[in-house]
């Protein structure tokens, strides 16, 4: 039986140790895994705290970069240094959590990791001293602006260097965070690397356990196929031992049916066998042949006659039996190797389900992670929560200083009222810039001149320099050749050597000769050394001679700046002192132009009363008598206060052109003083310009971390523009207010004038109207006495005539005074009216000035367009015969005529017609054109060519006209002759 099952190749059970290796593999590689899963956590917390780490960072720059003050900033600074310290340092406990869940190998490196990683986040003392002094050097301009706001044109500049510290202070923040943003780095990295090394040998380890449970299975899978071919060779001999058995098995179908027996026998070998049909071959057995005892019946074959002949048989059948039992234990062999390949089956199963575990284990690992994680981000919040309230805190300060900045407000207010003042007067020395101009370019010229004067002496010094060193080059191009000749001499010696002696002695005579030349060029080639050395010495003394003139010349440039920045110092005091002056005379002025138009409503007043006591007075015989006997005495009186009026006048003149003068010398020293503070204002922006060179040569290197700043300064700009131009409209709305107080001030003044004038004209009126009753009164009586008492009372009559004749002389003496006081009135408002309108065409030949000097430039770029472009728009004739020049000329006279015209419209729409309708009244009645023309002119706002063609043909009548009568030589002829009419 052991040789049999030997043969048989039954396998050995090795299933449940493999089963046992490969479970203890699984679960190292699910360890390894693991391992690596929790090492990709830890990756990822510490990028979520590099992360978190600039987050708050960013945050911080963002709110210095918000503030407004240097102050805040610091503390900002601070709470967000703090705030990164924790961000950064993790919590000790939830590293030895992790660490405890997770198999590393010691604990105690990442506490130290994390401690040296808060330790490098903190900032170096030199970085913190640097800043120290960055912040004390900023707020000492700062505080120094607050005191000096009112100090005049320098607080720009020191705006402007404040602006550039506050830059440089934010550039300091900026290295600092950037230092520990680099130090935090570093220390991720070196984490990083840690983190690295140990993935790669985990990976490593992963790598080996695959080659290992690659080799076992292969070994396995080996083991299964040896088995299977085992059992097919089993299953094959099996095959082959039926078949020999089934050879001697007897055919039982064959045997014939009719006899009992054959049935039992079938039956019989069906049960002894276990199969329900055998297909043999058999032997035809006949009854006769056997006889078989009934002891050797077996299994139902008792009575069978032929029961020897079937006991032969039964040892083979015991055989084939005993085969087929055989057969039986190897399938039952092979089904205890099918049991044991399932029960593999079954363990991998297990295995497989433990790995499931482990994965569910990891996936709590990570839901404890994200829990931890959460944990974190509540205390990233309770570190929010601290940030908000220290902003709050940083907002109360912020109010605070806007608190400052409100009661600051009205300083700056004031401060800008002396800036438009300033404009102002800005604007008017304006014009004055072109004188100022001339003097910088004869100035320039002078410069220009002395450059090119030190250019060409330097030139010239070049020039022979360059001629010395051409000449040493020929002195070493001849001493070369020398040389090359000397050298040919002496390989034509070493010839003739080899030739003859004779010949040699001869050449080393000629060669003695040779040396003695090159000794004598030697001594020639040093002294022309030493003149060239002397020359060159001399032209350096030369240049630092010139040095010197050029060092002294701009000392001198030095002291005269000096002197002109005191100058324009005194000049700026004379211009001040000059406005107030001007203010004055603009105030007198402005009083006696109310004066002047109330004197103007009462002398309308008058002229229009003695109007009507002329009127009055011409039907009286007695009063045309006394006008022919005082023609002579008014005529006279009138014609001196004419001489007085006139030398009045020419003093007027002659004032106003000493004011011009001065006006013209003061204009003048304001241009110099302005080209001196133009002057300080280029070198200002030349040394601004050079600094924002450098700091822009800074910038380009930060351009892309400073776009915030450069954000965050232009909406504090936009936010202190809109602050000025609110303080402006409040500064105008104040002015204008100021401005309706004074007017409502002045028709105050007016109403009262004008009051008094009534009340004077009223009482006036009362004592001509009284004379005037008692007149009538005294006409009456006469009238009403009888012609009887005429020759009784002749006596008395005549004393009467000569009371009332005395009366009515009375009258009319009061009535040629007030005439003459109205002439004299006229005169004087006539005199005013031509002083006004001296000073409007001053005013307008100013006004002109400007407009031609702003013209100019335009005439001038206009030119330019027009050489660039061919004349497209100057199509007409005229234009194109005068050219471009002319033609701009004659539209700018055009223009000019257009805007007079315009402004004459304007000044007529406020004449006062009936005071208008009274003068030509006059002027018709009397034909005093001379005297009534400029103020009729004055009134309709004539152009100075209408009063001309007035006066032209006024004089052309007069001359056509014959000679006045010997009675109208007294008066004026009147003008209602030359008209049909009359």
């Amino acid at each position: 039986m052991s040789q049999e099952e030997g043969e048989s190749g039954v396998p050995e059970n090795h299933a449940p140790d493999v089963a046992e290796h490969e479970t203890k593999e699984q679960l190292d590689s699910a360890v390894d895994s693991n391992l690596v899963n929790e090492n990709g956590y830890h990756d990822e917390l510490v990028q979520m705290v590099q992360h978190e780490y600039m987050m708050s960072q960013d945050e911080g720059l963002k709110t210095l970069l918000g503030s407004d003050q240097p102050d805040p900033p610091e503390v900002q600074e601070g709470d967000s240094q703090a705030e990164n310290d924790d961000s950064v340092q993790p919590d000790p406990q939830e590293v030895q959590e992790r660490n405890d869940d997770s198999v590393q190998p010691d604990p105690q490196e990442l506490l130290e990791c994390d401690s040296t990683a808060g330790n490098d986040d903190s900032d170096p003392p030199d970085l913190e001293r640097s800043l120290q002094a960055g912040d004390n050097d900023s707020v000492q301009p700062d505080s120094k602006d607050v005191g000096d706001r009112h100090s005049g044109p320098r607080d720009d500049h020191r705006d402007l260097i404040g602006e550039i510290e506050s830059l440089k202070r934010e550039l300091l923040e900026e290295r600092q965070t950037r230092y520990a943003a680099e130090e935090a780095m570093k220390h991720l990295r070196a984490a990083h690397l840690e983190a690295d090394m140990r993935a790669q040998e985990l990976a490593a380890k992963f790598d080996e356990a695959q080659k290992k449970m690659d080799q076992e299975i292969k070994e396995r899978d080996e083991k299964y196929s040896e088995l299977d071919t085992k059992f097919n060779r089993l299953h094959k001999r099996a095959k082959q031992r039926i078949q020999e058995v089934q050879k001697f098995i007897i055919p039982i179908h064959h045997i014939p049916t009719r006899s009992k027996r054959s049935v039992a026998v079938r039956s019989s070998l069906t049960k002894s066998f276990g199969f329900s049909v055998v297909p043999v071959q058999v032997i035809e057995i006949t009854s006769s042949n056997f006889h078989c005892p009934p002891t050797v019946l077996r299994k139902g074959m008792r009575s069978a006659p032929c029961y020897a002949a079937i006991a032969c048989y039964f040892p083979v059948v015991d055989l084939v039996q005993n085969r087929l039992r055989k057969s039986k234990k190897k399938c039952r062999i092979t089904d205890d190797v099918c049991c044991e390949k399932d029960d593999l089956e079954v363990q991998f199963r297990e295995v497989r389900e433990k790995a499931d575990m482990a994965s569910s284990q990891l996936s709590s690992m990570k839901q404890e992670l994200e829990r931890k994680q959460q944990h974190a981000n509540e205390a990233l919040k309770a570190m929010d929560g601290e940030r908000q309230q220290l902003r709050s805190a940083n907002n109360k300060l912020r109010d605070s200083l806007e608190e400052l900045r409100h009661s600051l407000i009205p300083k700056e207010s004031a401060l800008e009222a002396m800036q438009q003042t300033l404009g102002e007067k800005e604007q008017m020395l304006e014009d004055l810039q072109g004188l100022l101009q001339l003097a910088d370019e004869k100035r320039q010229a002078s410069l220009t001149e002395l450059s090119l004067k030190h250019q060409k002496q330097v030139e010239n010094l070049e020039a022979q320099i360059a001629e010395v060193l051409a000449e040493r080059s020929r002195a070493t191009e001849t001493i070369s050749s020398l040389r090359a000749l000397i050298l040919e001499k002496d390989t034509k010696i070493a010839e003739m050597d080899a030739a003859s002696s004779g010949e040699a002695a001869r050449l080393r005579a000629a060669m003695e000769t040779l040396k003695g030349e090159l000794n004598h060029l030697k001594n020639e080639h040093e002294k022309e050394k030493g003149v060239l050395e002397t020359t060159l010495q001399s032209l350096k003394s030369k240049l630092e001679i010139s040095e010197s003139n050029r060092i002294h010349a701009e000392v001198e440039a030095a002291k005269l700046r000096s002197q002109l920045e005191s100058e324009l110092f005194v000049q700026t005091q004379l211009l001040n002192n000059k406005d107030s002056e001007l203010m004055e005379a603009n105030e007198k002025i402005n009083r006696i132009e109310s004066e002047f138009a109330s004197y103007k409503v009462r002398a309308h007043a008058l002229l229009q009363k003695k109007d009507a006591e002329l009127a009055s007075a011409r039907d009286n015989d007695q009063v045309k008598a006394l006008e022919e006997a005082l023609k002579v005495k008014p005529t006279t009186d009138a014609e001196k206060e004419i001489l007085l009026v006139n030398s009045e006048k020419d003093k007027a003149l002659q004032d106003l052109k000493d004011v011009q003068k001065n006006l013209d010398k003061e204009i003048f020293t304001r241009d110099e003083a302005l080209s001196l503070a133009e002057q300080q204002i280029k070198s200002l922006q030349l040394k601004f310009d050079s600094t924002l060179s450098k700091h822009q040569s800074e910038k380009e290197a930060w351009d892309s971390s400073l776009q915030n700043v450069e954000e965050t300064w232009r909406l504090r700009c936009e936010a202190l523009e809109r602050q000025n131009e609110e303080c402006s409209s409040q500064n105008l709305e104040k002015e204008v207010y100021e401005l309706k107080l004074q007017c409502k001030k002045l028709k105050e003044e007016q109403r009262s004038f004008h009051d008094l004038a009534d009340k004077m004209i009223e009482e006036k009126d009362k004592e001509i109207s009284r004379l005037l009753d008692d007149n009538e009164n005294l006409r009456q009586l006469l009238d009403s006495r009888p012609s009887v008492e005429y020759s009784e009372d002749h006596t008395a009559l005549h004393k009467q005539e000569a009371s009332t004749s005395s009366t009515s002389a009375a009258d009319q003496q009061i009535l040629i005074l007030a005439r003459q006081q109205a002439q004299r009135e006229d005169e004087l408002a006539q005199t005013q009216r031509h002083i006004l309108a001296l000073q409007e065409e001053l005013e307008e030949l100013e006004h002109e000035n400007l407009l031609h000097r702003q013209q100019t430039l335009f005439y001038y770029h206009y030119l330019s367009l027009l050489r660039s472009v061919d004349y497209p728009m100057l199509s007409m004739s005229s234009l194109n015969v005068l050219g471009p020049c002319s033609a701009l000329l004659w539209l700018e006279a055009m223009l000019k005529e257009e805007l007079r015209n315009m402004e004459r419209m304007q000044k007529r729409e406020g004449v006062d017609l009936t005071y208008l309708k009274n003068v030509i009244l006059k002027l018709l009645e009397t034909g005093e054109v001379e005297r009534l023309l400029p103020v009729v002119g004055m009134l309709l706002q004539f152009s100075p060519g209408e009063i001309q063609k007035c006066q032209q043909a006024y004089r052309a009548s007069s001359e056509v006209q014959p000679s006045p009568s010997s009675d109208s030589s007294l008066s004026a002829p009147s003008l209602f002759s030359r008209f049909p009419f009359a």
